[in-house]
């Protein structure tokens, strides 16, 4: 009777969001994410966070694991190549301090982006390659 009635059920777009968060939970299983995750929430709430379930603290916590992995990358690059200068150093440092006061003001002009960052973009892809 149910396939008469031409009715289609769909998700909503928080459930949608729920269910891409219980997938990326099914492809990181066995990587050692749930062992990391364990180190700031209990096992219980790691399973949910894995499963979906808990969404604000699985996006909470997700975006502490890319900042951590993020930093120890930079960090590799960095003190593994003499290119980077103490100099370059100082002015990541200054554009990320003005990142966190809310005093830095991106411009359309291309010209305007610091060396640091393109001298960073050139590592990453020199590193990746």
């Amino acid at each position: 009777m149910s396939e008469r009635m031409n009715v289609v059920c769909h998700l909503g777009g928080f459930h949608v969001l729920m269910s891409y968060r219980g997938a990326v939970g099914m492809l990181m299983a066995g990587s050692g994410l749930t062992d990391a995750l364990q180190t700031c929430y209990g096992l219980t709430t790691v399973s949910q966070m894995m499963s979906g379930k808990a969404y604000a603290r699985a996006v909470h916590i997700h975006m502490l694991a890319h900042s951590a992995l993020h930093t120890l990358l930079l960090c590799a690059i960095v003190n593994n190549n003499k290119a980077v200068s103490a100099e370059m150093l100082a002015e990541r440092h200054h554009l990320y301090i003005s990142f966190l006061d809310h005093s830095f003001v991106l411009l359309d002009d291309p010209a305007f982006i610091p060396d640091c960052i393109k001298k960073l973009h050139n590592l990453l892809n020199a590193h990746k390659a």
